[in-house]
């Protein structure tokens, strides 16, 4: 049966059968991954199957929702630590937490630590179709099914299988059946935590940030400084921006209670929460934003300097350390046209020498 369902799966899309026989192959994958150790191994076990799946994760298909469900069941719950769990209510149907996996998840999860190898490509072919799903879908349970996978993928995968899932990448476009380049993960995570996802979905990313800070903190520790990722999670120890009549909810008293632990454990006494380009692109912006065409050269040039060093800036250091605000303020505050013509002269004089 299995072998038959893999093959409806691996038809070209679309494929001869009915769209519901073919969501009825994917239900049925689903429920043999989950409900069975050794068949979830050799799903696993089946690259194809797996390329496949990871094709039909593009939205634009129909049954990309089926094969996320798949890719879900893949992954065996996992227990999660105290303070993560406390104050989470535990629904499967939902796909919130499970703080007591079944007999079924800790047999497929013992069979993925006996053969890690079998994550180590699941990651490679889903880890940025799963990223890119999140981000185009407007639906509650498609995103927090996402994040669920994402969560248990990290928390069961090996330093090995997570690390070239880090690599930076502008995009998810794929060549073939293989992902060509990720979106960034970590700036990914950071709009979460951010703000950019449900109470849910934040106490799910403080606990892959947890569980990526303890496998592979030297890979991830500078990332989460030039995303802002270390303030943030000191921030959400005491607030949490929510909707009013969310202000009750489990769910933040979770958040507040992990981004302690998460804070106490691998940043209090222990690092700079924000990069030395930081501090020099704070510096810049400060002189720049009282600066005119006579001395603007100066801290053009520095910053002209500073976007052509080996350690680049993220996104979130360019605005949150006031450098973009700062040239609107050098380009834009002078009344005098003559003045605006030369400071925008003086910054062409700069960047036009410069090679980047």
């Amino acid at each position: 049966l299995l072998q038959q369902m893999s093959a409806i799966v691996q038809m070209p899309y679309p494929s001869n059968w009915s769209s519901s026989a073919f969501s009825s192959a994917l239900s049925l994958l689903g429920i043999m991954a989950r409900g069975s150790s050794r068949l979830c191994v050799l799903i696993l076990r089946d690259e194809n199957l797996l390329r496949a799946l990871a094709s039909l994760l593009d939205r634009e298909k129909a049954h990309c929702w089926d094969s996320l469900r798949v890719i879900d069941s893949l992954l065996p719950d996992a227990p999660l630590p105290e303070e993560a769990c406390a104050g989470v209510r535990t629904r499967r149907k939902s796909s919130e937490f499970t703080a007591n996996p079944s007999p079924s998840d800790e047999k497929r999860r013992e069979a993925l630590v006996n053969e890690p190898k079998l994550l180590e490509f699941l990651g490679a072919v889903t880890f940025g179709g799963l990223i890119d799903f999140y981000v185009g879908s407007e639906v509650p349970v498609q995103r927090d099914t996402v994040l669920n996978a994402l969560q248990k993928y990290v928390a069961l995968a090996t330093p090995e299988a997570i690390r070239p899932l880090l690599r930076l990448g502008s995009s998810s476009r794929r060549e073939g059946d293989m992902v060509a380049a990720q979106l960034d993960f970590v700036p990914f995570l950071a709009s979460l935590l951010g703000g950019n996802g449900s109470l849910v979905g934040r106490v799910r990313c403080l606990n892959i940030c947890s569980a990526l800070l303890g496998k592979v903190s030297d890979d991830v520790r500078l990332s989460f400084q030039r995303e802002g990722m270390i303030q943030e999670i000191k921030r959400l120890q005491a607030r949490v921006d929510t909707f009013e009549e969310d202000k009750n909810n489990d769910s933040v008293a979770t958040i507040k209670r992990k981004a302690r632990a998460l804070y106490a454990a691998h940043f209090e006494g222990n690092t700079e929460e924000v990069t030395a380009s930081f501090r020099a692109a704070g510096e810049i912006a400060s002189t720049l934003r009282a600066a005119d065409s006579a001395s603007a050269s100066e801290p053009l040039s520095q910053l002209a300097a500073l976007l052509c060093s080996a350690e680049s800036m993220s996104t979130y250091e360019l605005f949150e350390s006031g450098l973009v605000s700062s040239l609107h303020a050098y380009l834009g505050s002078s009344s005098s046209s003559v003045e605006q013509v030369n400071r925008l002269l003086v910054l062409f004089g700069v960047f036009g020498r410069t090679e980047f």
